[in-house]
């Protein structure tokens, strides 16, 4: 069986990425309030330097500089552009970790401390951040209407909310999802559609996210990858174009995809009494003597009847039964 560490391009790849000397300690002399390169301890700059260079691969040590590094939108000054020069689009900002948490430092430091080059770095900065920069706002057309870009589900409520408006009153759900059906295709939550416990079923199964084998709130990217022990295996990368995470499963210990069975809620929300209440009075008022007996009013019958308003509350002073509505005046709605 060949052992491919034993290739002679195997070795040539590790030892190009090794220490080549010993770490130095800064000479830029910066000790202000944007630089403390001279604050820096011989020991944490020998700690610094070991962790880059625990690993000989390139892709684990452009993911090291990349965590002490960050970019930013340079500071506009008022001065006068030089004619025939370029302005600067992006600032790049360096740090050293150590003890007391991480100190910014210049890129000569940065750069002297690691042993890399200046155009090494700056490739792999701008490789990776060039992926994450938002584009700039443009105006577009979209719909006839110039600088506005509409959704396709705006467009249908847009139109939906036209033929609601000419309607005086709308008074049983029926009458919304008739017009509903005339714009697309109507599934009723719970009869067509069941709704599945998941909340429940994610905290029998799955590990919290502060548990995970990464910093769930930092990862950039997520990879699921599906395993043939039926379960499945999760990657957090901390970078967009860099691949530097560990894929681990993230179910519970005797837990795997196969035991995840979702139960369905058949039980729908609750309404109050005092909304309940509400409901009823706005009927008694707006239907007067007949709301017993008018047909469609049979679904906000069945929902007062099925539930016991409870007249002593004080949101519901205001609330009439069904049998003492004619004994309200006249009002004009």
């Amino acid at each position: 069986m060949r052992d491919v560490r034993n290739w002679k391009q195997t070795k040539c790849r590790e030892a190009r990425y090794k220490a080549k000397s010993l770490p130095r300690a800064p000479q830029c002399g910066h000790n202000t309030k944007s630089f403390k390169c001279s604050a820096i301890g011989i020991q944490d700059i020998r700690r610094f330097y070991q962790s880059f260079y625990n690993n000989s691969r390139k892709s684990l040590q452009d993911a090291f500089m990349l965590k002490y590094t960050s970019q930013s939108n340079p500071i506009m000054t008022s001065r006068g552009k030089v004619p025939g020069s370029s302005r600067k689009k992006t600032t790049n900002s360096y740090f050293i970790q150590t003890k007391q948490g991480p100190v910014k430092v210049c890129a000569k430091t940065f750069l002297e401390m690691l042993g890399v080059s200046d155009l090494e770095c700056k490739m792999c900065v701008e490789s990776t951040f060039k992926l994450v920069h938002r584009p700039k706002k443009t105006r577009v057309e979209t719909g006839g209407q110039n600088g506005h870009s509409i959704l396709p589900p705006d467009r249908i409520f847009g139109r939906i909310e036209k033929v609601i408006i000419k309607r005086e009153t709308i008074i049983t759900p029926d009458e919304y999802l008739s017009i509903f059906r005339e714009f697309g295709q109507v599934k009723i939550l719970r009869p067509e559609v069941p709704v599945l416990d998941w909340k429940q079923t994610v905290q029998v199964n799955i590990k919290p996210p502060g548990t995970w084998h990464f910093r769930f709130s930092q990862a950039k990217r997520f990879i699921l990858t599906k395993t043939t022990k039926k379960t499945a295996l999760v990657k957090g990368e901390l970078h967009y174009k860099r691949d530097t995470g560990v894929a681990a499963i993230i179910t519970k210990r005797r837990k795997s995809l196969s035991s995840i069975n979702t139960t369905v809620l058949e039980s729908k929300v609750p309404v109050k009494c005092v909304e309940l209440a509400d409901v009823n009075n706005l009927l008694g008022k707006h239907h007067r003597t007949d709301c017993r007996e008018r047909p469609e009013l049979v679904y906000y019958k069945m929902e007062i009847d099925d539930t016991n308003i409870d007249e002593n509350e004080p949101e519901a002073n205001d609330t009439h039964n069904w049998e003492n509505v004619a004994d309200l005046e006249d009002l004009v709605v």
